[in-house]
């Protein structure tokens, strides 16, 4: 399944992380949050999203959108869209940056104010839980990890909403939104609701976005492409396939012993490529030409094939 260009952190931050957009993030916030059981947020302002780090020395996190409510609360909001094993720590990591930047030097830690994290992914991190998790630190409500799996969701649930049973009405929002999020395209009007304007504008921004350059949106494309890629080369190895066959459009095959298949497009070219063997060096150069012409850069397609940069 290829990723959704909303998904794309570009894109993604200029919907969502302008004053345009804050009534668009407020509602999409709401929609999980009430679906996890967590008082929705009001009255929205953005915030930095460059955590400035103690030393010179210290990583520098950037983050997706990040606003805080009228109550002081900050939600971060990240999406992503390949699996990474340190995800959770990279969560937690940002939320402690945000959370410990609040005090000044003498300030009493009844300053501080929760710091809750809306994680979107577009992977799964379990294989029998359902799509939504929250987790929280007992006895206080300053900590809150909210993750939505968005392509379990869409699997559970199906694109169509004319379809869709749901029983329990504090999800219906967040699975319209989470099914959104991963098909922009869809026809809102299948089964109209409450959400469907700001859905509307949702796409219109997005689409604003795509148009500004024909450049921007191969950008874009390029992108998508890559996540498919690492994606692709992720299932792979955890499924512990290292060598196999993968089968890719780009008028050429990867050939080996591992089976898979990524459906990023590119002008519906290279659909694919895994981490399998490739036969001969006529085929990785035919599959190397033909990322080129797609825009990756020679170190990707160096990454991707096996070939050395001076053959490419």
């Amino acid at each position: 399944m290829p990723h959704s260009p909303l998904t794309e952190d570009r894109v993604f931050r200029f919907v969502f992380g302008q004053p345009e957009g804050l009534p668009l993030l407020e509602s999409m916030i709401n929609a999980f949050f009430e679906a996890a059981g967590i008082q929705k947020v009001h009255q929205l302002e953005l915030m930095t999203s460059e955590v400035y780090p103690e030393q010179n020395d210290d990583k520098l996190p950037i983050l997706d959108v990040v606003a805080r409510d009228e109550s002081g609360r900050t939600v971060n909001v990240e999406i992503q869209t390949a699996s990474k094993s340190s995800h959770f720590e990279r969560s937690l990591f940002y939320w402690a940056r945000l959370y410990s930047k609040q005090l000044s030097k003498g300030e009493e830690y009844t300053e501080l104010r929760p710091v809750y994290s809306l994680n979107l992914l577009e992977y799964e991190i379990s294989k029998t839980a359902q799509w939504l998790h929250y987790f929280r630190l007992p006895h206080t409500d300053h900590m809150g990890f909210v993750f939505v799996e968005l392509k379990k969701l869409l699997k559970t649930m199906g694109p169509d909403p004319s379809k869709w049973k749901v029983h329990k009405k504090h999800l219906h929002n967040a699975i319209f939104w989470g099914t959104f999020i991963e098909k922009p395209e869809q026809e809102l009007a299948q089964k109209p609701n409450e959400l469907t304007p700001i859905l509307v504008q949702t796409r219109k921004r997005m689409e604003g976005f795509m148009a500004l350059t024909a450049e921007a949106y191969r950008e874009i494309r390029r992108d998508i492409i890559e996540h498919d890629i690492a994606q692709l080369k992720h299932d792979a190895r955890k499924e512990g396939l290292a060598e196999g066959k993968a089968e890719g459009k780009a008028e050429g095959k990867a050939e080996g012993k591992a089976e898979g298949k990524a459906e990023g497009k590119a002008e519906g070219k290279a659909e694919g490529i895994a981490e399998g063997h490739i036969k001969s060096k006529a085929e990785k150069l035919s599959i190397a030409k033909k990322l080129l012409a797609e825009g990756l850069s020679p170190q990707k397609v160096a990454t991707i094939t096996g070939l050395k940069e001076s053959q490419i």
